[in-house]
């Protein structure tokens, strides 16, 4: 009876992790698009409003995507050679894309501690 349980939920966890690992590639692309976007151009409607609640809660934000990249680099290495050779190269693109521009967010928000 235990080995039929373990196996269903080790079924459900299986198609769960797919799921989860795809909402933390779209949340991670519309969080960079709202965030640069709303960087650059503050006038744009949507974006400034968005903008403003990022920048208020900033250290949570890091702190969220820091757990989010941190995901999407332990799937790309763990399931690296379980995926078709398409979404090997997506996977790594974005990934690598991702933590790119989450080094390039720590950055300009370490300079704009310093200014006032």
């Amino acid at each position: 009876m235990l080995f039929y349980f373990c196996r269903i939920i080790s079924l459900v966890a299986k198609s769960n992790d797919v799921y989860l690992i795809r909402g933390a590639y779209i949340l991670l692309v519309a969080f960079n698009v709202v965030f640069f976007i709303g960087m650059r151009f503050p006038m744009l409607f949507p974006f400034n409003v968005l903008f403003g609640v990022i920048k208020e809660y900033i250290v949570y934000f890091t702190i969220l995507e820091l757990l989010g990249v941190a995901s999407i680099f332990a799937d790309l290495i763990i399931g690296y050679e379980k995926k078709p050779i398409l979404r090997r190269r997506i996977s790594l693109v974005l990934c690598a894309t991702l933590c790119l521009l989450f080094l390039v967010k720590i950055l300009i928000n370490w300079f704009a501690a310093f200014t006032l």
